[in-house]
């Protein structure tokens, strides 16, 4: 299972890069000339990042080059998995001494030093059960979230983040109202 994993991964991350490399395309513009297209060119697809994401988490976010959220996808995925495995094996292991104990009722059931009634048995069950199912919801919202990050990142990847950014404070006035005041004007 694992080697198909790192297959699938070492597959998307090579289509990433080739998509990346569009500094080596070649324009035809008639049969003798042609020339290497320029990197402003360059065709940056939200929906490949989003398809990446989806195959494998952080592939996405790696296409659009924010390299800084790769861990952060993988620390949260990591912790989601912790928290399943956790609550998974707690209720596998209190819904069978609840089991055991609706079985025989005679015997007395002791889980870590500590003595449990069919109640509290019952109880930590579906405790267990609940967090389990909801970390289970909250990681797949987490990975959708992760699809929607990296199409949002490919629809901004050529924004311009200009620093020629003016906020300008000056004295108005209104010849038709015949009134002063101050005007405000933001320049981006």
């Amino acid at each position: 299972m694992k080697k198909i994993y790192f297959f699938i991964v070492f597959t998307v991350l090579f289509c990433a890069t080739q998509a990346q490399e569009t500094n080596d395309s070649l324009i035809q513009l008639s049969e003798s000339d042609t020339v290497f297209a320029d990197s402003a060119e360059k065709k940056h697809s939200p929906k490949l990042a989003a398809i990446l994401s989806a195959v494998a988490p952080g592939a996405g976010q790696i296409y659009n080059r924010k390299f800084w959220k790769v861990p952060i996808v993988y620390v949260v995925f990591g912790v989601l998995g912790y928290g399943i495995n956790y609550y998974s094996s707690n209720y596998h292991d209190f819904r069978h001494l609840y089991k055991m104990s609706t079985e025989h009722p005679d015997w007395v059931v002791v889980k870590d030093n500590q003595k449990y009634s069919n109640l509290d048995l019952k109880s930590q069950r579906d405790f267990y059960r609940k967090y389990k199912d909801l970390s289970i919801l909250i990681t797949a919202a987490w990975y959708f979230l992760t699809i929607i990050d990296a199409n949002v990142d490919g629809h901004l990847y050529n924004f311009d983040m200009d620093d020629d950014l003016t906020f300008q404070i000056s004295p108005s006035y209104q010849t038709e109202t015949k009134s002063t005041g101050v005007s405000l004007s933001f320049r981006f």
